[in-house]
């Protein structure tokens, strides 16, 4: 008989258990691995970033007087007006800068130039020699130099010993809204006035050497006498003289006013009443018909007679333009923004109906009074008829 060895049965070994977690929530384990990768991420971001930053500022900063001309005239030559002005002219708010489209249609701006020579008076200043083509013309010019220590390594730098660009001042009788700078809308206004008192406004208007054309734009309520206004600036000047701009109402204010004071006629003309609102009156007999002669002053009692039979029949009731005088404005004593149209002769309707039924005719004069309101880019226009 054979006998059969039982064989022990294994013990399976108790899986170790692993830490729960649960969706959503990370162990401590995990925790200090995420950190780690997002601070040696942020670590590399800044790296990369102040590698960047170092190597624009190497490639932006003009090491040398040369490279300081090129920078400053390349900018010119390709209109890049916020280029080439200085960054501390930006320092001010009531500064007024042009776009660069306006600047790149001005004439007279450096179409090339090239360096023949660069002394040094010291360590830290140069001159530059140079010649520039201007409307196809050479010509020389000398431009200095300085150079800025500042912290950190590449970071000292050459620029013009002087401002690149001009304070050109304008001044005017009140400060208008805009005006074109070579045929491009500029902002002016009041909020960027050097000076805004009786005495009229005052810009200072940041320019490049070349040549401006100041205007308003066209569909402004005013125009500059002897317009437009011609500005030259020179390569390497610091100052220029001042402009000054007298202001006259345009023909949109012109137009609109007229245009405002015929709807008011019209409305008049078509009225079948003695004595419309707003409009000239019968001077013979109120809008009741009650004869003007036997109404009581304003400070006297109502007479006796005067009841309904004092009436008379009104009927037919016609208004006519018979003469308008052509409008003239005129600056008002209420401010230089203000402008009333001219009473130099009166307008005449002629008014016909009849009372009781007997034909009446009238001849009504009156004046026509305008006012205008407008600092240029809007306008408060009304119109009242004083008899």
């Amino acid at each position: 008989m054979k006998i059969e060895k039982v064989r022990p049965k294994k013990r399976l070994k108790k899986a170790s258990k692993r830490p729960k977690v649960l969706a959503g929530i990370l162990s401590v384990k995990d925790k200090v691995v995420v950190r780690n990768r997002l601070l040696i991420v942020a670590v590399a971001l800044s790296l990369v970033g102040a590698i960047v930053a170092g190597v624009a500022n190497y490639i932006t900063t003009n090491r040398t007087p040369e490279e300081a001309v090129d920078s400053y005239l390349g900018a010119v030559e390709h209109g890049s007006y916020f280029s080439a002005v200085d960054r501390a002219a930006f320092s001010r708010d009531n500064f007024v800068y042009i776009k660069s489209s306006a600047y790149r249609a001005a004439e007279h701006r450096v179409q090339e130039h090239r360096i023949t020579k660069v002394t040094h008076s010291d360590a830290d200043h140069a001159q530059a020699y140079l010649e520039v083509k201007v409307d196809g013309k050479w010509s020389s010019a000398v431009l200095p130099l300085k150079q800025t220590h500042k912290k950190g390594i590449f970071n000292d730098a050459w620029v013009l010993d002087q401002p690149a660009e001009v304070n050109q001042e304008v001044t005017a009788q009140f400060p208008v809204d805009e005006l074109t700078v070579n045929g491009k809308t500029t902002g002016f206004g009041a909020s960027k006035t050097t000076r805004n008192d009786d005495a009229g406004s005052a810009w200072d208007l940041v320019l490049l050497p070349g040549a401006y054309s100041i205007d308003t734009p066209q569909d402004s309520y005013y125009r500059i006498q002897d317009a437009p206004r011609e500005v030259i600036i020179p390569l390497g000047a610091v100052e220029a003289p001042q402009v000054s701009l007298t202001f006259k109402p345009s023909p949109r204010m012109w137009s609109e006013t007229n245009e405002k004071i015929s709807e008011q006629l019209a409305k008049c003309a078509s009225s079948r009443s003695l004595a419309p609102e707003g409009c000239p009156a019968s001077t013979k007999y109120d809008h009741a018909g009650i004869p003007l002669s036997e109404k009581p002053a304003d400070n006297q009692s109502a007479r006796p007679s005067l009841d309904a039979s004092s009436k008379a029949r009104i009927a037919d009731v016609r208004w006519k333009l018979v003469d308008r005088p052509a409008l003239v404005l005129e600056q008002s004593d209420e401010g230089p923004t203000s402008w009333t149209s001219s009473r130099y002769e009166p307008a005449v309707f002629e008014l016909t109906y009849t009372a009781n039924g007997k034909a009446q005719r009238e001849t009504v004069e009156f004046e026509i009074d305008a006012q205008v309101k407008s600092t240029g880019k809007n306008a408060d226009i009304t119109v009242s008829f004083n008899q």
